[in-house]
């Protein structure tokens, strides 16, 4: 039985025909298809709409929280997102530098743990803010200090952290509810295990400006820890 021809491929001949094409042009046009490469390794688990509005509500978290330390250290603070990376567990642990300061974060009702990181440098300059000093990281000799912080240092830091947990809750607020507690602290990323090395996790990068210095600090997600809540985000 011959095949019958849609209108849209009728169509299609006629527009051909008038640009001067053969039938065979036409047809070998019509069949062509635009080819997405598709990575098997490293699987999109997160779509550009949902990135976009990701994107969004760590840039509301990122101005409150700019605004905060801003009244709070009496010096300017702009912080804003650089990046939203898909990458394996195991990518991110090994891209955080040592030591570092890592506050492993719960996100409520059995939804697993997820990592709040402030490069070493940002947080000496804020403890030093914070203690009256200036914005230079603190010297022994012509060498700054690079250590893990010490107990008086973690709680200084923590009162930031635990005011970045009540911005980051207000922002996630616009899809949904969560309450967030911090879990524990660590300097030293390899030892800590919120996910498998294999766990596909969202990250998003931070660039802290402060009196003319730029600063890293990122948050990392387990994809199984906000899953349920990207897909109230439409596609």
């Amino acid at each position: 039985m011959p095949e019958i021809l849609s209108q849209q491929e009728i169509d299609s001949l006629l527009a051909g025909f008038s640009a001067g094409k053969s039938p065979g042009e036409i047809i070998s046009t019509q069949g062509e298809k635009e080819v997405v490469p598709y990575e098997f390794r490293r699987p999109s688990r997160v779509s550009k709409n949902q990135i976009r509005t990701i994107q969004t509500l760590h840039q509301n978290f990122a101005e409150s929280l700019g605004y905060y330390l801003t009244s709070r250290l009496q010096t300017p603070v702009s912080i804003q997102v650089e990046n939203v990376d898909q990458l394996f567990y195991s990518e991110y642990i090994l891209s955080v530098e040592k030591p570092s300061v890592i506050f492993t974060l719960s996100a409520g009702e059995n939804k697993g743990e997820f990592i709040f990181e402030l490069g070493i440098e940002l947080s000496f300059v804020l403890i030093e803010k914070l203690l009256g000093g200036g914005v230079e990281i603190p010297e022994i000799g012509k060498k700054k200090v690079v250590r893990a912080l010490t107990q008086i240092e973690q709680n200084l830091i923590r009162g930031i952290v635990e005011r970045s947990i009540s911005e980051l809750e207000k922002a996630w607020g616009m899809i949904d509810s969560f309450k967030f507690k911090i879990a524990k602290y660590e300097s030293d990323p390899d030892i800590v295990q919120i996910a498998p090395s294999s766990e596909i996790v969202l990250v998003i990068s931070f660039n802290v400006s402060l009196a003319d210095k730029n600063y890293r600090m990122t948050i990392c997600y387990p994809m199984f820890v906000i899953e349920d809540t990207l897909t109230k985000i439409q596609m």
